[in-house]
């Protein structure tokens, strides 16, 4: 039988955090934040993917900045129009 691995209070916190930002943006009920990708650590966030327009980038970024315990946000999100679904 494996060993348990040991998550470090640190490494709680850094998940907790991703997950938090992760269910906030979920929560806008955009399609393309579901793709984004969060990581945190030590409060700093990092938020990459690609978006369909400029207007989601900034509902994304100002989404992340509402999460309680996010210190500081890198933007590393890009924009593809060209990527919207067709209608």
């Amino acid at each position: 039988m494996g060993q348990l691995k040991q998550i470090r209070p640190e490494e709680h916190q850094n998940l907790d955090l991703e997950n938090r930002v992760c269910n906030y943006l979920e929560g806008q009920h955009f399609p393309a934040f579901k793709k984004l990708n969060v990581e945190a650590e030590q409060g700093c966030v990092t938020i990459t993917g690609t978006v369909c327009s400029f207007y989601e980038r900034q509902v994304a970024i100002s989404s992340c900045q509402q999460v309680a315990g996010v210190l500081k946000l890198v933007d590393l999100i890009l924009v593809d129009e060209f990527d919207r679904p067709h209608s």
